[in-house]
């Protein structure tokens, strides 16, 4: 299904199945600078109001709606302001980048072995456990076992201060494991049903490429699709990824091939896509 979107073709099965609030979505703009200082890219502005109002209306969203998502976002410690010419603009916070190294470095990170983190709150503590889950979840933990989630050895350090911040840090306990025994390893992947997780990544990546492929090709339309789908590789598919050694992962499995997807279109748009950057996130007031 297509439908015109700011005047752009857009693929609905991809929006519609991997749907992103605009807290989600603006994750993208907020991590680019930071993202391309990693390869020493020079001069690079963090993201203006004007930027993300920009991005935002690409996707139908008002600038009402941004503003009171950046308020929320910077109440709960997810962004930091900057001044920059007098004028504020935003990055991504502590917490966010770690994720963002996490998803990046996922490979590497998995040498390390495992983490294991297992918690406990009362029963009348469910809005606090529900928040729990939301962090380890979104730091790339998968639950096995009732209040019991597992990670690839990532770097933890912003997790667990942004646990210590929500007063959490005397109900969570982090257990570092090098490795688990091949019988318990079986366990596992029949728990997390890895035939039926192989069938839903084949369905993101093809779907995914149908979402690309339905780009006018101009800078606008390839920042915003690519940002898009870098946010819900994140959200959808690299947050809810089993930790599990390549030994029992099958040989076409495409968790792989869709992060290598990702990261040659924005090797080949990254140009496009830096001077589009530069280009809406000017200094001047955002209204």
């Amino acid at each position: 299904m297509y439908i015109t979107m700011r005047n752009k073709v857009c693929h609905m099965d991809f929006i519609q199945d991997y749907p992103l609030s605009t807290q989600e979505l603006l994750h993208f703009p907020l991590m680019f600078p930071d993202a391309l200082k990693k390869y020493h890219v020079p001069g690079i502005p963090w993201a203006s109001i004007d930027g993300l109002y920009d991005y935002a209306d690409y996707w139908g969203i008002q600038n009402g709606t941004v503003r009171t998502c950046l308020s929320r976002m910077k109440g709960e410690g997810m962004i930091v302001p900057v001044e920059l010419r007098g004028i504020t603009h935003y990055r991504a916070s502590a917490l966010q980048l770690s994720i963002m190294d996490n998803t990046q470095f996922r490979k590497k990170y998995a040498k390390k072995g495992f983490i294991i983190a297992i918690f406990s709150f009362s029963k009348s503590q469910e809005k606090e456990r529900t928040k729990m889950r939301s962090l380890l979840s979104y730091a790339g933990f998968v639950r096995f076992a009732q209040n019991s989630y597992i990670c690839g050895g990532i770097n933890d350090d912003e997790l667990k201060e942004a646990i210590a911040k929500e007063g959490f840090s005397d109900n969570v306990f982090f257990f570092s494991v090098p490795r688990i025994e091949e019988s318990e390893t079986t366990k596992l992947v029949s728990a997390w049903g890895i035939p039926e997780r192989k069938k839903f990544l084949d369905t993101f990546f093809a779907t995914l490429r149908e979402f690309i492929n339905a780009s006018e090709q101009n800078p606008r339309d390839i920042f915003c699709r690519i940002g898009r789908a870098w946010v819900a590789y994140i959200i959808h598919v690299s947050a809810s990824e089993p930790p599990l050694p390549e030994s029992v992962i099958p040989e076409d499995y495409p968790y792989t091939d869709i992060y290598t997807y990702l990261q040659g279109l924005s090797t080949k748009h990254g140009k496009t896509m830096y001077r589009h950057w530069r280009e809406s996130n000017t200094t001047r007031k955002g209204t």
